[in-house]
């Protein structure tokens, strides 16, 4: 089937064609998106007036003001951040003095909050909630559950009667201040699904139903007090359940189960047999990309937009009026960048060592840094694998074209530059009986520990075993080898088993991050501002626990720095419990400004540029936290520059590209690198193209979406995207480009491991600061 120049087949070509004899309506605004350069997933609102009336007055404190927002049906209040509140009348008699008529333009912030706070309101069959995301819509009048068991010719058992998938759609009303073009309000369209279980699990008990690690809530109460806990077994007529006050038994009659996916899946695996639920899932997936990938999305955003054309006119408030219009599309070129990622960089020296591509880069020039010629590898195996895993392993290290291929022919040897590899090979024989349990490992790796042969690195083959028995040997065993100073590399039992087709893309990734771990650099990206001492940290966080359980957050801080015209990671990575992050991160700052200082010799008319990349948005005492260390570690000779990221995929836009064509999985899916300006320090970058999915029915990618901190000194969002953007091609756990800088990606590793490595008995990470100082044993 052939691609039009939309990047459309022959056959939904002819598709467009038919709905414009059935509904021309919605093949006028699909024919207008394809026609546009960029579209964007959020609809027009259009004011009836340039100006609407409101009154003024001085903010009256926080109790008083929501107890006017709760209360008063004739006004809606809104605070300025003059420190004054602002009223606007929703009805002839609200009685408010001193009216002024105000252009909407200059407060389209009011009108925003205005129009999301009345939605619910103004168009009431849509049952629209206020949640945390926005204002959201569940259809319980579809049940996308049934019709993947009609489509799957699957008979659905009484057993699973009450499991739901409702379709959700969640609607955010913005202000838009895209370049070139007057601000403007539109209201953003997410689709989705809504996992629900409505029997008891009283009642799914009496189904024969296994509730262990689901999670229980009281439908009768609100708030943190509604979560009771997670499931860790049955006893009799009542649950074991683990709370934030420890194991308690409780009576399953008034309880219900959180509809989490996993949870949901879980449930259903214990009705279906696992070929059933394979069936089930690829029809799902079929049916999900018939509304969420290409064009297909595209046409569903129209149709969309055309459902909200025909409410027509809307009163929001007395003198506020708005209609919805079409999607939000951009033709000119002002408010789009297309940048291309930098070229990987394999040597320090030669500047000419480049290539666009991880693996055939180190294969043409080598490493940027070798690691240690002679390692010695520990290799830990279950009882019974032992040929798997000696083929594997010699794959692994060795030449053999003949019979991997050309990709990876070379082995981890050559291609690396090793000159010796010292090898020592333990089984690891069951432990009661279970081939993965923890004990099986540590005992293999106490029983074979010398002094006098410590190891640089372990691989640890897992075997078979339930998902949450084999995660617990790795988590012990890698817990037990990072305090002895030794970085590990997981190699799981289907990986041992993996095909011809995937086994030389496998091994490249392993051979990757083996060689970061020995405290090698695989390769990185060139520095774009040579005049400038540039110094990018990383800051995210992770935590374990949940809403009725005390919560562990920890920081991790990835620190990247410009050295001899490279980006390098810096040796350490800094770490520390969420909440010490502030005073650790000016720590951070201070030390390695220092350091750099000293060692880079800086002096007289330098201009060093910190840049800070977080998930999260830093606070004003954030920021001037790390200024003030900043300022203090330097001369004022040294001119000092600060951006500060957020970089956050928890947002509602997806950017379309009607044109874009190729194959099926590319169709209206932007290229790496699209760079979409929506207002003054925000702007969405593409990162994932189509290349990057793996399959025809993903969803349309969603950007990753860049929003400058105020108290930033250097504010040029394309350097900074472009920087972003290059930091995706240095992550170290695959040779492929990743999602996100490795800034963010890297500090999330280490926050997460942290996390977890801290429920392990005895656990200490003293080794991290020192033996490990220079591995990336996070990967």
């Amino acid at each position: 089937m052939k691609a039009t120049q939309h990047g459309i087949s022959e056959g939904e070509s002819e598709t467009i064609v038919r709905s414009a004899q059935n509904d021309n309506g919605e093949s006028v605004a699909l024919t207008s998106a394809l026609g546009a350069d960029y579209v964007l997933s959020c609809l027009k609102i259009e004011p009836m007036a340039p100006t609407f009336k409101a009154a003024f007055s001085p903010y009256p404190g926080n109790d008083e003001f929501k107890r006017l927002r709760e209360t008063k049906s004739d006004i809606f209040v809104h605070r300025l951040r003059d420190s004054r509140m602002i009223a606007v009348p929703l009805t002839a008699d609200a009685g408010l003095a001193d009216l002024q008529e105000l252009p909407v333009d200059q407060y389209l912030a009011v009108v925003r909050a205005l129009i999301s706070h009345r939605l619910p309101m103004i168009l009431p069959d849509l049952k629209l909630q206020r949640r945390r995301v926005g204002l959201v819509r569940i259809n319980r009048d579809v049940d996308l559950l049934d019709q993947v068991f009609r489509k799957a010719a699957i008979l659905r058992s009484e057993r699973l009667s009450g499991f739901h998938k409702y379709p959700r759609t969640i609607l955010g009303i913005h202000v838009l201040r895209q370049h070139g073009i007057e601000p403007s309000l539109g209201m953003t369209v997410e689709f989705g699904q809504r996992h629900e279980i409505a029997p008891s699990a009283k009642q799914l008990l009496d189904r024969g139903f296994d509730l262990t690690d689901c999670v229980l809530f009281d439908p009768q109460k609100t708030g943190i007090d509604r979560w009771l806990g997670t499931v860790r077994g049955a006893s009799g007529s009542y649950l074991k359940v683990e709370t934030r006050s420890g194991l308690v038994n409780a009576y399953p009659e008034k309880y219900q189960v959180e509809a989490r996916k996993d949870a949901f899946l879980r449930l259903m695996s214990q009705d279906l047999s696992r070929a059933e639920m394979a069936k089930l899932e690829g029809v799902e997936a079929q049916m999900l990309a018939s509304n969420l990938a290409g064009v297909r999305y595209l046409r569903r955003l129209c149709k969309y937009a055309e459902e909200k054309k025909k409410h027509g006119v809307l009163d929001a408030g007395l003198h506020v009026r708005f209609r919805f219009s079409e999607l939000v599309s951009i033709n000119n070129r002002r408010g789009v960048d297309r940048l291309r990622a930098s070229p990987l960089r394999f040597d320090p020296v030669d500047e000419t060592a480049t290539h666009p591509r991880a693996w055939e880069g180190i294969q043409k020039f080598g490493p940027f840094r070798r690691c240690t010629r002679d390692p010695r590898v520990l290799v830990v195996y279950p009882s019974g694998d032992e040929s798997r895993v000696r083929r594997f392993v010699h794959q692994l290290f060795h030449s053999q074209p003949q019979r991997i291929g050309v990709r990876f022919g070379q082995g981890f040897l050559q291609t690396f530059g090793v000159e010796g590899l010292d090898l020592k090979k333990v089984s690891a024989k069951p432990f009661r009986g279970v081939e993965a349990d923890a004990e099986t490992y540590l005992n293999a790796i106490r029983d074979s520990w010398s002094p006098e042969w410590k190891p640089d690195i372990a691989l640890i083959f897992l075997g078979e075993g339930s998902d949450e028995t084999v995660s617990r040997a790795y988590l012990a065993t890698k817990a037990q080898l990072l305090m002895l100073g030794v970085p590990s590399q997981e190699v799981r039992s289907e990986t041992v088993r993996a095909g011809p087709v995937s086994l030389p893309f496998i091994l490249e990734n392993i051979a990757v991050a083996l060689h970061a771990k020995l405290g090698g650099i695989p390769w990185t990206v060139g520095v774009r501002e040579p005049n400038v001492r540039e110094i990018v940290l990383g800051m995210a966080h992770a935590e374990i626990g949940a809403r009725f359980a005390p919560k562990k957050r920890y920081m991790g801080i990835t620190a990247v720095f410009a050295h001899d015209g490279s980006y390098i990671r810096a040796a350490t990575s800094g770490r520390c419990e969420y909440e010490e992050y502030p005073a650790e991160l000016a720590r951070s700052v201070k030390s390695l400004l220092a350091r750099l200082k000293r060692d880079q010799a800086w002096h007289q008319g330098e201009v060093v540029r910190l840049v800070t990349h977080t998930r999260k948005p830093l606070k004003n005492t954030d920021v001037a936290l790390v200024v003030e260390s900043a300022l203090r570690e330097l001369s004022a000779e040294i001119s000092f520059q600060g951006a500060h990221l957020t970089l956050s995929r928890a947002h509602p836009w997806r950017v379309i590209e009607p044109q874009a064509s190729g194959a099926p999985k590319s169709e209206c899916v932007p290229a790496r690198g699209t760079l979409v300006h929506l207002g003054p320090g925000q702007v969405l970058l593409c990162t994932k193209d189509g290349g990057m999915m793996l399959r025809a029915t993903d969803p349309l990618p969603r950007p990753l979406k860049l929003e400058l901190h105020g108290g930033s000194t250097y504010r040029r969002m394309v350097p900074l995207a472009q920087q972003v953007l290059d930091f995706t091609s240095m992550s170290w756990k695959s040779i492929r480009p990743i999602s996100e800088p490795v800034t963010t990606y890297y500090a999330h590793l280490i926050a997460d491991h942290l996390n977890w490595l801290s429920t392990t008995k005895g656990w200490s990470d003293e080794t991290l600061e020192t033996q490990l100082a220079g591995s990336c044993w996070f990967l």
